[in-house]
């Protein structure tokens, strides 16, 4: 979630907790539609990644979006 922080996806809250709740909301919701696996906890964060299906599915899309505009850069 700090990267969400930095990139300015959740700004719009006058504190941080309201902004950190409004990530693990997001997070919840993405596990519970199986976007996301839990992956326990690592260093005391709990962990989570991109469901293998979904980051494929992904990287697919932004290489044919990036084949014809150019406007992605894709690292895997």
């Amino acid at each position: 979630m700090e990267y969400w922080f930095c990139e300015g996806l959740l700004n719009e809250f006058d504190r941080i907790s309201e902004a950190q709740m409004q990530g693990n909301d997001i997070i919840s919701s993405l596990l519970n539609a199986c976007l996301l696996e839990n992956c326990g906890v690592i260093g005391g964060e709990n962990c989570v990644k991109m469901h293998d299906v979904i980051h494929d599915m992904a990287l697919w899309i932004t290489r044919k979006v990036e084949a014809t505009e150019s406007n992605f850069f894709v690292k895997a």
